[in-house]
């Protein structure tokens, strides 16, 4: 089975606790007293990196103020070591790895930073062609548990005929235990993504036969991210969000669009763009209307020299029966 790299991030968000020495020391996790153990063949290597160059979780030290670095925790099929905190380590009579997160609510925490399989040298090609199943999204994530290790997760992908994407499979289950997968890892493709959360989306999705695995060399190629920024209630920041999320990726050197579908156009205002202005041209109104209008069109350059927007218009608050025209 080839899991593709959006797959293969989630089910390491799913299980990433499991690299917790705070799971450890309360045996919630099956790699408790594994240290040293083998996981995996001799190609298996998970490390986490918050020294990563352009990786979304790098930093250069934690909240503890301990310097950040290049963490193996599994290193030739071997299991190296747990993700420590200074409390955790001191109990575990082991060094802090950095790996120190908290809220103004609780304190320091073990979280990790740039979590990731790092990429091999097979194209996705070449593991396709010795696959059957092509997984490429994880659709749901209450079957999995990172205490026991068990996971049932429903997926959707496609059949494989001779390297080939033959017909697409809809909701289907995956079903095992995360020490299983690791231990039937094969190969890392060469393939990668980089999502926002490292940890969430580990940097650098590479195809493999099993753990579908990431890695991030310098962010040089990424392909396109969706993110929906979507709240009924008002006055929740839904805003400032996107505008300050999307200015941030715009100097992290990320080409941006924003497509403001409120009609209230509160993001179309909030980036300089005045109602006058959206009238004498297009919006995303006319984009979703008028099948002549494609959303090239609609786009206006904003003081970030990377984020462009698609601007609102008051008219996306019409009856839908207008929209049919």
């Amino acid at each position: 089975m080839l899991f593709a790299p959006r797959a293969f991030a989630t089910l390491l968000a799913l299980f990433a606790s499991s690299f917790s020495g705070r799971s450890a020391e309360e045996r919630r996790t099956p790699l408790a007293g594994r240290l040293g153990q083998k996981l995996g063949p001799a190609g298996l290597l998970i490390v986490d990196d918050a020294t990563l160059p352009g990786g979304p979780a790098s930093r250069p030290f934690d909240v503890e103020g301990v310097p950040s670095r290049r963490t193996t925790l599994v290193e030739g099929g071997a299991f190296c070591t747990f993700l420590h905190t200074s409390d955790t380590a001191r109990r575990a009579g082991a060094e802090p790895t950095g790996h120190a997160q908290r809220g103004y609510q609780w304190l320091p925490t073990v979280a990790p930073s740039n979590l990731s399989v790092p990429a091999g040298k097979d194209p996705p090609e070449a593991l396709r062609a010795g696959a059957a199943v092509e997984v490429l999204e994880v659709t749901g994530n209450a079957g999995a548990s990172p205490v026991s290790g068990e996971l049932s997760l429903p997926v959707q992908g496609f059949r494989l005929k001779g390297g080939q994407r033959a017909e697409p499979l809809h909701d289907f289950t995956v079903a095992g235990d995360f020490l299983g997968l690791l231990a039937s890892f094969r190969a890392a493709g060469s393939d990668f993504e980089f999502g926002l959360r490292a940890w969430a989306r580990p940097s650098g999705a590479a195809r493999c036969w099993w753990p579908g695995c990431r890695s991030r060399e310098e962010g040089e190629h990424m392909s396109a991210r969706i993110i929906a920024i979507n709240e009924p209630e008002g006055r929740v920041g839904k805003t400032t969000t996107a505008i300050n999320l999307g200015a941030a990726l715009a100097e992290l050197g990320r080409k941006v669009l924003l497509v403001d579908l409120d009609p209230q156009a509160n993001l179309t205002r909030g980036l300089g763009v005045s109602h006058e202005e959206v009238s004498a041209g297009k919006s995303t109104y006319e984009v979703m209307t008028d099948h002549g209008v494609a959303m090239t069109q609609a786009l206006r350059k904003t003081r970030w020299e990377r984020l462009d927007l698609v601007p609102s218009h008051i008219d996306l608050s019409a009856p839908r029966s207008r929209w049919s025209r």
